[in-house]
């Protein structure tokens, strides 16, 4: 089987997406943690972001052709 491609960003919802789901997994340790809010949109702060993509980037190019990577950059 061909890889076509793979794609890569970090976690983020809308703020009442969140608050749903949060509400839903009220033990959920993700739901627990230090988000950003930004144009309605709750992800990680910008450095923690950063080193966790830069980390699964750096895995990710050991296990596929860099011609099929697509990184997906939001800026909200």
């Amino acid at each position: 089987m061909l890889l076509h491609s793979v794609s890569l960003d970090s976690f983020r919802l809308t703020r009442n997406h969140f608050h749903s789901v949060s509400r839903l997994y009220p033990e959920e340790p993700l739901f627990a943690q230090n988000m950003d809010l930004n144009n309605g949109i709750i992800s990680y702060p910008l450095g923690l972001k950063r080193e966790m993509v830069d980390f699964c980037e750096t895995q990710l190019m050991k296990n596929i052709p860099p011609e099929t990577y697509q990184p997906c950059e939001w800026h909200g």
